[in-house]
């Protein structure tokens, strides 16, 4: 049985009073170490992630049962019972705990398939955003899930988004509606030998809350810029920046990254160590990047005038030409 598989089982136990002996990933050396199909794993009595709702303890939250004191902006537990989340496994008194940085900031966000995918720490989550060219906004508008695609921009804490100040969409979020936006990359097709074990090699986030309204004209600014150099860097400077009345007719909205996650998948198929290892079926990666074309210019550009150094800049790092 998978291990996310058996983690899960082991969850619901804990729910339901038990606890058992299973299986549990172990470094070299660790006592009762045992190797199986290629991973690590130790017998020992153990407790599972998350088995309450009120956990884990976040930076200056107040120390919770079978819990020390508060170290680094984190909590250390206790070894030994009572059983004490954040992921304690006990083997001859010994407790190991996660970075805080790796816990996420609710249980909304937690990732729950494939837990071992999951990232919480900001470094992690910007880097999806800063990657990503396109978000896509849910939220609920009377009884209707509406999801819209739009382009975005990583400012600081927050992700800004844009548009007319008619849209339906901007109107619900800037009324303040409880939204989902996420983000995501491909970065290659996984192809497996059998057809259940095909996946892609991704990176995705994702943040919840409610949108604000920018209202300084200065920070609106500013938002203004952060999206065409998230876009084009450079060509904040190379092109007209918006009048007044461009900016009285564009909204602009932003999202705090307090509640975020990433998940992340890499690497090859997952069944090099299986029965179908034998088949004579390929298996492996097939990497995917995009690049741009060759700068089309407008059908009214006056002669003369040149492809852009921000285009220039941009079709060089992308592998593009001019």
């Amino acid at each position: 049985m998978p291990f996310a598989d058996e983690l899960a089982r082991d969850q619901r136990s804990a729910r339901k009073g038990r606890t058992r002996t299973a299986p549990q990933r172990c470094g070299e050396g660790e006592p009762g170490h045992k190797s199986r199909a290629g991973s690590c794993f130790f017998l020992a009595t153990f407790c599972v992630p998350f088995p309450r709702r009120d956990f884990p303890p976040y930076p200056g939250s107040s120390p919770s049962p079978g819990m020390s004191e508060s170290v680094g902006g984190g909590q250390i537990p206790r070894p030994g019972p009572p059983c004490s989340p954040p992921y304690v496994n006990r083997f001859a008194g010994i407790a190991t705990l996660k970075a805080v940085s790796e816990w996420p900031a609710s249980d909304r966000v937690r990732v729950r398939r494939q837990p071992d995918r999951g990232h919480y720490d900001r470094e992690a989550i910007d880097a999806v955003f800063d990657a990503g060219l396109i978000a896509h906004v849910a939220f609920v508008e009377g009884r209707q899930p509406i999801c819209i695609p739009t382009l975005y921009a990583r400012v600081g804490d927050d992700v800004d988004i844009h548009g007319s100040r008619a849209s339906r969409t901007l109107r619900a979020l800037a009324g303040g509606v409880p939204a989902c936006l996420t983000v995501t990359v491909v970065d290659g097709l996984v192809l497996a030998r059998s057809v259940f074990e095909h996946s892609a090699n991704y990176r995705s986030a994702l943040v919840l809350g409610s949108f604000r309204v920018i209202e300084g004209e200065d920070e609106r600014l500013a938002a203004y810029e952060a999206f065409v150099e998230k876009v084009v860097p450079g060509r904040w400077s190379e092109a007209r920046r918006p009048n007044a009345k461009e900016l009285k007719a564009t909204e602009i909205l932003a999202v705090r990254l307090d509640e975020a996650s990433a998940k992340v998948r890499s690497g090859p198929p997952s069944d090099d160590d299986s029965v179908d290892a034998a088949l004579d079926v390929w298996a492996g990666v097939l990497p995917l990047a995009w690049r741009f074309g060759d700068p089309v210019p407008s059908p009214g550009l006056r002669d003369g005038i040149p492809v852009p150094a921000s285009v220039t800049r941009l079709l060089d790092k992308n592998g593009g030409s001019a």
